[in-house]
């Protein structure tokens, strides 16, 4: 099978980028599972896995971009990962990462990204996203600090991270964002990438993810539990399907959170097994590979989605 990937933007990223590396991750599994992949991305990609179209998305309206006259020949299918209004020849379906606006219908072609996400959105299919395990170690050997990796957004509960570490008696390593004032208990990496990254991952005591949002999946869900390193957080959005109580605990209860932070009980084999069992960027790839089958073969997939309805919460807790 042919499949031809839409992302608008330039590949790699070399640090922040969830979207950004799932669609290379999804390039790798498809290519490993023996099909022809070619990415159409904007200028500069350069990716060893597949084929590319380097296109300009900058002139105009990107969600009007005409992806036609770009495709391959033999394409069999279009994926992509922004919506956009001008439809591919060809069959197509897009991969929605984040949170709809309200009133807005994601159309029968979306896949979302977790059970919770599809429902919030009146979906029926949903494919969880797969990292390269490769690129991620298992550790053992933690070191005594908690960290915190994402925006510094308030949905992404990091004044929250701060005041359980600080309660639990423990450094927290802050990665991402702008930078704020900060005690000496907090340190302070801003965004990173690499081996950096992996190498904070997989020494980490656990990761905080106090959100205060529904999140829609969370990479670093899956980049730590591949590390051997355990989640403690919020159960919302996706959370509690991404995260069972063999590999981090999840709580309302500011207090609970303190407690688990300060003597997190979970071993790091389990959460790296758990990581493989279910997020591996081979089983994304099968899953989709499924889909495109099935729309091949009926001209359908998904039953109709319908429009948001009712806002997304927003939960004081930070």
């Amino acid at each position: 099978m042919h499949i031809a990937i839409f992302f608008p933007g330039k590949l790699p990223v070399k640090k922040y980028g969830g979207t950004e590396r799932v669609v290379i991750w999804l390039a790798q599994g498809l290519r490993a599972l023996g099909h022809e992949v070619t990415l159409i991305a904007g200028r500069g990609t350069a990716i060893e896995e597949c084929g590319v179209v380097e296109i300009d998305t900058k002139l105009g309206n990107r969600h009007d971009f005409d992806i036609n006259p770009f495709l391959p020949n033999d394409a069999d299918v279009v994926h992509y990962f922004v919506p956009i209004h001008r439809a591919p020849t060809v069959p197509h379906l897009w991969t929605m990462e984040g949170n709809a606006r309200q009133g807005f219908d994601p159309g029968k072609k979306c896949v979302f990204v977790s059970n919770d996400h599809a429902s919030r959105h009146g979906g029926g299919v949903f494919v969880y996203n797969g990292i390269n395990l490769d690129e991620y170690t298992l550790s053992t050997e933690k070191s005594d600090s908690l960290l915190f990796l994402g925006r510094l957004s308030s949905v992404k509960g990091w004044k929250a991270a701060i005041r359980i570490a600080r309660a639990a008696g423990r450094t927290l390593i802050l990665a991402g964002g702008w930078r704020p004032s900060f005690t000496r208990a907090t340190k302070f990496l801003g965004e990173i990438g690499g081996q950096e990254k992996t190498e904070l991952l997989a020494s980490s005591k656990a990761m905080l993810m106090p959100i205060d949002w529904h999140e829609p999946f969370g990479i670093v869900i899956a980049e730590a539990l591949a590390s051997g390193t355990p989640v403690i957080g919020r159960p919302m959005g996706s959370l509690p399907e991404l995260i069972p109580e063999s590999v981090g605990g999840l709580s309302l209860d500011e207090d609970q959170l303190v407690e688990w932070a300060r003597n997190p009980p979970w071993k790091p084999e389990d959460c790296r097994k758990h990581a493989e069992n279910h997020f591996g960027h081979i089983k994304m790839a099968e899953s989709y590979l499924g889909l495109y089958k099935r729309m091949l073969e009926t001209g359908a997939y998904s039953p109709s989605s319908k429009p948001l309805p009712l806002p997304r919460p927003r939960f004081p807790f930070s």
